[in-house]
Parts: C-alpha cells; sequence; structure tokens
C-alpha cells in the first residue's frame, strides 16, 4: 500500500493532460451538442 500512490513525474504529467482532455472533449460535445439539440423553452412557446 505505501507504493500505491508513488509515481514518476512523467506518469503524473500523461495523467495530468489526458484529464485536462477528457475536460477539452466533453466541452466540444456539450457546445456542438447545443446546436444541435432544440432549446426546450423556445419549444414550450
Amino acid at each position: 500500500m505505501s507504493q500505491y500512490f508513488k509515481t514518476s513525474r512523467k506518469e503524473k504529467w500523461i495523467t495530468g493532460s489526458a484529464y485536462v482532455a477528457l475536460v477539452l472533449v466533453l466541452g466540444l460535445f456539450f457546445y456542438f451538442g447545443q446546436s444541435v439539440l432544440p432549446n426546450p423553452n423556445q419549444l414550450m412557446k
């Protein structure tokens, strides 16, 4: 268990950049999804 949190600097950079890339991809999906899906407030009118 003492080895669990010990990682190399390279591994930390790879993991950190993977999380940043995931946030960017999810943000792009959200941005393009807003333009594809209709706005529910406009459907009520």
